[in-house]
């Protein structure tokens, strides 16, 4: 059983914590705990607002909240046999994001749990929203001296969204998920200048999203490389973030390609490979590499 003191936890006066206990902790009071988990959530897109889930997941987990002072829910973890297995919020739909005004209540909780298996990449992952939260309001007041570029860089090229909600899957690298206010960003017209400039490269070498070109005029992406077909005279030297991709039958020997974070190709045409997977610097968001 895991021993958590919501006492010992900084609010910063704006709300509680409240402990929803495990059938597997406290077994007289499971339908109990089960209507008050869903009576927390009733009014969120969480799957918390179907006793369907909850029955299922309050066997093992025990579920952490944090109300506002309106008692509404605001952050939710769910904790069991030693580990964290998720930390969310209820803003932006189905991506249950947490909403930055509680970004220091999060951490106080998340850097008071580290020994929690996968709490580092929840602490992560979480901080990585409130980073591109932050990265788009200053561009959007034009305060761009106040952007620290390698950070931006090492942002925009990460992409450890925990995707297991319908809306957001990457089964089989068939589809790449950017969150909200990452597609915001992508729309911001003075984030491509500031990446190259970071890179040290002209703007027309630098692709920033979901590449799916031949690679030809194009010597650096920020993003994904998702791209089947690489032309023999491709120009891609380096990918700041991920190289995914099925079924490849391109020219180029895509495999000189430098990435950052993960490199996956499944069925390589041309080097006859069921599959191959390397992976780099990747955060473990959910037990995997992303």
């Amino acid at each position: 059983m895991f021993d958590f003191h919501i006492e010992e936890l900084n609010t910063f006066g704006k709300g509680h914590w409240e402990i929803i206990q495990s059938k597997r902790c406290d077994p007289l009071n499971f339908s109990i705990n089960c209507e008050r988990l869903r009576s927390i959530f009733l009014d969120t897109d969480l799957c918390l607002n179907s006793m369907k889930y909850i029955e299922k997941y309050l066997i093992d987990s025990m579920f952490i909240v944090f109300l506002d002072n309106d008692d509404n829910p605001q952050i939710v973890a769910d904790a069991s046999w030693g580990e964290l297995n998720s930390c969310r919020g209820v803003v932006d739909g189905e991506e249950q994001n947490i909403d930055s005004y509680f970004a220091d209540v999060v951490n106080d909780f998340l850097n008071k749990n580290l020994d929690l298996r996968y709490c580092k990449e929840w602490r992560h992952q979480v901080n990585w929203i409130f980073h591109l939260r932050e990265y788009d309001q200053l561009l959007n007041e034009r305060r761009y001296d106040e952007i620290n570029l390698n950070d931006l860089l090492e942002d925009m090229s990460y992409n450890g969204y925990s995707l297991h909600y319908d809306g957001c899957t990457d089964t089989n690298n068939k589809h790449v998920y950017y969150p909200i206010v990452k597609r915001q960003l992508l729309n911001q017209s003075m984030l491509k200048p500031l990446l190259a400039k970071a890179i040290g490269c002209k703007t027309r070498e630098l692709y920033v999203g979901k590449y799916h070109g031949d690679g030809v005029g194009i010597k650096y992406v920020v993003g994904h490389l998702i791209s089947k077909y690489l032309a023999k005279n491709c120009n891609i030297e380096k990918v700041y973030g991920h190289v995914k991709i099925e079924d490849y039958f391109g020219l180029y020997n895509v495999y000189a390609i430098n990435s950052t974070f993960s490199f996956s190709i499944i069925g390589d045409k041309n080097n006859a490979l069921d599959c191959c997977e390397i992976f780099g610097d990747g955060v473990a968001i959910d037990g995997d590499i992303l």
